[in-house]
C-alpha cells in the first residue's frame, strides 16, 4: 500500500510539473553546454587516484604478506573489480579534459 501510494505522488508530480519543464528540457537538448571538467579536476582525480592504488598496494603486500588478518583476500578481491573499473574511465575523464 506504502508503495503504492508512493507510485502514485510520483506520477502526478511529474504528470503535474513534467509538462511545465518540457519547453525548458528541449531548450537544453538544443543548445551547447560548455564543458564542467577542467584540466585541474582532472589531475586532482589523477593524484587521488594514485593515492589510493598506493594505499590498495600496501594493503595487498601486507596480506600477502599474511602481516594482517587473513580475511583481507577477500577484501582485496572486491576492491580490484573498482580499482580495474577506474582506469578506463579515468582515460575518458582525460579526454573530456581536454575537449573543453
Amino acid at each position: 500500500m506504502k508503495r503504492l501510494f508512493i507510485i502514485c505522488t510520483l506520477a502526478l508530480s511529474l504528470g503535474v510539473s513534467g509538462c511545465a519543464n518540457l519547453p525548458k528540457i528541449i531548450d537544453l537538448a538544443t543548445t551547447g553546454i560548455s564543458n564542467p571538467v577542467t584540466p585541474d579536476m582532472v589531475y586532482r582525480v589523477e593524484n587521488g587516484m594514485i593515492v589510493a592504488v598506493s594505499g590498495l598496494l600496501a594493503y595487498k603486500r601486507a596480506c600477502i604478506a599474511k602481516k594482517i588478518d587473513q580475511s583481507c583476500r577477500g577484501i582485496i578481491v572486491k576492491l580490484q573489480v573498482y580499482t580495474r573499473q577506474a582506469a578506463p574511465v579515468i582515460r575518458d575523464l582525460r579526454v573530456f579534459g581536454v575537449e573543453t
